[in-house]
């Protein structure tokens, strides 16, 4: 009889038990599944949307180099688009470069920059950051701005761009008669280049030296001493 009356003690707490905390069970379970199936209908919604993008891009992709009637009307949808409802995507910010490369070959320098510079605060990537300010600069040089230029190369990190970013240094501080800093920024490029600078960087560095950094006409063998050389 004692074992029966704590049988139905037992069951009366835990009758009272849920009385109290239940609806608390119920609230739990059904945030939890709120939560999980929200974060699957997120995860579908985007994976959707990156499709979408893709897409689009693609689609904007293959418009670059058509000449037929109505493809520019075509092509600004597309890129339009691309900007407004899938501003978030990464397809995005390579279609801008991609707009901005065809407007600057047809020396539409002042929205080509207005690209670029759209593609450095929408791109989430560091990397496509400094390849855009990179052809910022060069779309700023090609107006003739070298301090504009020179101001969008002090913002990138550098990290594999070191030639390239020297290299243009010096084109623009030679643009501006600064003989003597271009000649330090070449320098830096063909460091930077390593084992393969190009043949042309190496000409624009030579073209600069200051005499100094010319090896004196002493110190260079007599052309009768290569010549007998050679036939040795």
């Amino acid at each position: 009889m004692a074992e029966y009356r704590t049988d139905e003690e037992t069951i009366e707490l835990v009758k009272s038990w849920w009385r109290e905390n239940g609806w608390k069970l119920f609230t739990t379970i059904a945030v939890a599944l709120a939560v999980v199936l929200g974060y699957r209908a997120w995860q579908d919604h985007a994976r959707q949307r990156d499709e979408a993008a893709a897409e689009q891009f693609r689609q904007f992709e293959q418009t670059q180099d058509a000449t037929a009637a109505g493809v520019a009307q075509t092509r600004q949808f597309l890129y339009s688009q691309l900007k407004t409802e899938y501003a978030s995507s990464g397809y995005a910010p390579l279609a801008a470069m991609l707009e901005a490369e065809r407007l600057a070959a047809g020396k539409d320098f002042v929205a080509a920059a207005r690209e670029l510079q759209w593609v450095t605060t929408a791109t989430s990537s560091p990397h496509l950051r400094d390849i855009a300010r990179l052809r910022l600069a060069r779309v700023q040089w090609a107006q003739a701005d070298t301090a504009a230029a020179l101001k969008t190369l002090a913002t990138i990190d550098g990290a594999g761009f070191a030639a390239q970013l020297a290299e243009l240094r010096g084109d623009l501080l030679l643009a501006q008669g600064d003989r003597a800093g271009a000649y330090t920024a070449y320098q830096a490029a063909v460091t930077a280049a390593g084992k393969t600078p190009a043949p042309l960087l190496i000409m624009k560095r030579d073209d600069i030296a200051p005499l100094s950094a010319i090896a004196p006409l002493s110190a260079i063998a007599p052309l009768s001493a290569i010549v007998g050389g050679a036939s040795h």
